[in-house]
């Protein structure tokens, strides 16, 4: 039940967890990490078992109602108090008291760290306790029993109803005081580019950095020469030592936290850890006494890459744009983890309750947003927290929505008050009091040169807005040709609840009208483009934390793969039906509101779409236009039997057409590095397609904003006739000024 990190093995994954199989590794390949033990999964249920809590347990859960927050809060928190008030059996306790002592027999004063090391996949990270700077055998073997407790906090139990069924191990590691602490990523934060190391770094502990309380150093490194490229320094005020926070000396103040030296010795450990590993690391780090130790390591956490703004052809380094601060009070300055601009009226969130009172004209802004609170940001027009990361859920969900988000703003509460009128800058990371005087058209640090005049282009450029989310204020509306997709299932993930649900209930209105409001407000603003309405593609992870969404999704092994697109949409026509009426209902107002098939397997999927479509008055001419999104390269193999169909053209979606072509899943951190979206296989099925399509006169649209950042990937579709680039809103100017380049190249030639 109690494993020293020395004696685990890959074999014991299954006992131990991600996080103490890591740091056995590690310490087999001779890296150095503080000294510690694990009390395995078997411990908890060996607890369990003996105390029999099982029973009592599900008696609890039994009553539990995640909808309702008082139910919530006293079935979590009548478990947790049956936990922390049973005694751990005598043999139990021993073998912790054990293990402590060999533990403090290797270092003086016995202080560890007690944290989780999570097996089941179910539990998400950060959501269990963790304790710093503990004393004693006693100690140790008590707040054991309290992690084990926060399996079943009110945050686990609104995504997970019975933690009985998850697994969870706890490690108990020596606790080093570091006199400098940080973070090391094996790849370049700002792109996420392979050929270089990120180094993060603060004085005294690294809680402080974690935290998003202060601002660390920054060093860049060549992960083949092992050359320091640059170093960003940032004066830090307080750290924190041994639980106590102190002054940083004036000396320190203007200091680089690390010497050359120690950068390359730091450099050398990581490259090493990197070489044990496939997909890139986030490795915590301190220094003491002349030692670097590793805390952890982890696959570093990210979505797909949306943005890759490194030239491969020219070996470009990468570099850093310079904040544009607008001429407004500053209240704080964060980390912004999703772009864009963004004011409006503050509104502070604290428990699921609360999002009856977010709109898409408020700023929410909170201490944390745990899951509970993740669906307040699909209602808000921008958010704002005190703790978070560019890889937290939080920060995914707003850049997916394309709204601006900021974390890292200490005393957040104390600067921010519901109702204050205030602007986010998710580019830099600035919070301003009160709003800016845009003149109508909104004002974003965008990457321009003045010396260069736009004209229109032959290729046309489209932005993609999937959530049609609080864009009232479109920049250079000259520069776009359209909107293209607003995605039907992000817009019914406002809702909050499953649209099935509902349908059920009779409440159909209530999606008809999501649907309309989200879209007039593109509508209205730009009534001389083409917005494209993609119809709903309910993949089950994406439904899942809706309310009662276990009661219509089943969990599958690999959604992209499963019950989703058009086989899923006329198989549940309701839900289609309620899409088609409203579509055609803004259709007799808005006249350049076109349709976007979703995801097909087959021709055969596609007829009868259309069919359907046909019996509800929508059909392809030359004023209304239907489109297909294309993703698999059987569409595009197939593409003479869909061209032969009555559409105007073909989306096709570079990201997830990656996804089936390389057999790759860019998701998963295991294999993300071998996620290419610029894989010559692939741009040889486009360049096939955009020359058929064009023989036969129908259009082709590339979405993906990694196509549009490659000359010559670009240039090539170009040559062959694609109809238009869709792009994310920061990517237009760039984008436009790269293909009106190509096209005067091609035609001075």
């Amino acid at each position: 039940m109690i494993l020293p990190i020395d004696k685990i093995t890959v074999n014991d994954k299954k006992k131990v967890g991600d996080k103490a199989l890591s740091l056995a590794l590690l310490n087999k390949a001779h890296l150095n990490i503080p000294k510690a033990f694990v009390i395995t999964n078997k411990a908890f249920v060996y607890f369990l078992t003996q105390n029999n809590l099982q029973v009592r347990i599900e008696q609890e859960l039994k009553l539990l109602n995640t909808f309702h927050p008082e139910t919530l809060a006293r079935v979590s928190n009548s478990i947790q108090k049956l936990i922390k008030n049973t005694p751990l059996p005598k043999d139990l306790s021993k073998a912790i008291f054990a293990a402590y002592e060999k533990l403090g027999k290797k270092f003086h004063d016995a202080q560890v760290a007690i944290r989780t090391s999570t097996i089941s996949e179910n539990i998400p990270s950060g959501k269990t306790d963790l304790f710093l700077n503990i004393k004693g055998e006693t100690s140790v073997a008590e707040l054991t029993k309290e992690v084990w407790a926060s399996l079943f906090s009110p945050s686990i139990l609104k995504i997970c109803s019975n933690p009985l069924q998850q697994k969870i191990a706890v490690i108990v590691q020596e606790m080093i005081n570091g006199e400098i602490s940080g973070i090391v990523h094996t790849l370049d934060i700002r792109d996420q580019n392979k050929k270089f190391l990120t180094i993060e770094a603060i004085w005294g502990n690294g809680e402080y950095l974690n935290l998003n309380f202060v601002k660390p150093d920054y060093y860049f490194i060549n992960k083949i020469t092992e050359e320091i490229i640059e170093k960003k320094h940032q004066q830090q005020y307080i750290q924190l030592n041994n639980k106590k926070e102190r002054k940083v000396t004036n000396t320190k103040q203007f200091q680089f936290k690390l010497t050359d030296e120690q950068i390359q010795t730091l450099t050398k450990i990581a490259l090493k850890v990197d070489r044990l590993h496939i997909p890139p690391q986030t490795m915590e780090w301190t220094f003491k006494d002349g030692k670097f130790y590793l805390l952890q390591t982890q696959d570093f956490q990210e979505e797909i890459i949306k943005q890759n703004k490194i030239s491969e052809e020219k070996n470009i380094e990468p570099k850093k744009e310079k904040a544009v601060k607008l001429h407004l009070p500053l209240i704080g300055e964060g980390i912004g983890v999703s772009s864009g601009l963004a004011f409006g009226e503050a509104l502070f969130v604290k428990h699921h309750d609360d999002l009856q009172r977010v709109n898409s004209e408020k700023i929410i802004f909170a201490e944390e947003f745990s899951s509970d609170l993740i669906p307040c940001i699909y209602q808000a027009k921008a958010v704002i927290a005190q703790k978070g990361s560019f890889a937290s859920t939080m920060a995914i969900v707003a850049r997916e929505l394309g709204i601006p988000c900021v974390v890292g703003i200490k005393n957040l509460a104390d600067k921010i008050k519901t109702g204050d009128i205030i602007t986010v800058d998710g580019n830099n990371g600035f919070i301003y009091k009160a709003k800016p005087d845009l003149h109508g058209r909104e004002i974003l640090p965008l990457q321009k040169n003045s010396k260069t005049k736009l004209t229109k282009t032959i290729t046309q450029i489209f932005i993609n807005l999937p959530s049609a989310s609080n864009q009232t204020i479109f920049k250079d509306k000259n520069l776009l040709d359209g909107v293209a997709m607003i995605k039907g299932e992000l817009l019914l993930q406002k809702l909050n609840l499953h649209p099935r649900k509902l349908i059920l209930q009779k409440r159909e209105q209530e999606i008809e009208t999501v649907i309309t409001d989200s879209l007039e407000k593109i509508l209205r603003q730009i009534p001389d483009k083409n917005v494209y309405y993609a119809l709903s593609d309910f993949k089950s992870n994406q439904m899942l934390h809706l309310l009662y969404g276990k009661d219509f999704e089943e969990k599958e092994n690999n959604p992209m793969l499963g019950f989703r697109g058009t086989f899923k949409l006329l198989f549940y026509p309701e839900l289609l039906n309620i899409e088609l009426e409203t579509f055609q209902k803004l259709r007799k107002k808005y006249h350049n509101l076109h349709l976007v098939l979703p995801f097909i397997r087959s021709q055969e999927e596609l007829e009868q779409m259309l069919t359907t479509l046909t019996e509800h008055g929508i059909k392809n001419s030359f004023d209304l236009e239907i489109w297909q999104i294309l993703t698999t390269p059987a569409n595009l193999i197939n593409l003479p039997q869909i061209a032969a169909a009555n559409i105007t053209g073909v989306f096709v979606d570079i990201l997830e057409l990656t996804h089936f072509m390389l057999g790759v899943d860019g998701t998963n951190t295991n294999v993300a590095n071998l996620f290419n979206a610029l894989d010559p296989a692939i741009l040889w099925l486009l360049k096939y397609a955009a020359a058929y399509l064009q023989k036969t006169e129908k259009k082709m649209i590339i979405s993906g904003n990694l196509v549009s950042t490659y000359p010559y990937f670009t240039k090539e579709l170009i040559k062959r006739g694609i109809f238009g680039l869709s792009v994310s809103p920061d990517l237009l100017y760039p984008t436009k000024l790269l293909v009106q380049n190509i096209e005067n190249k091609l035609i001075n030639k």
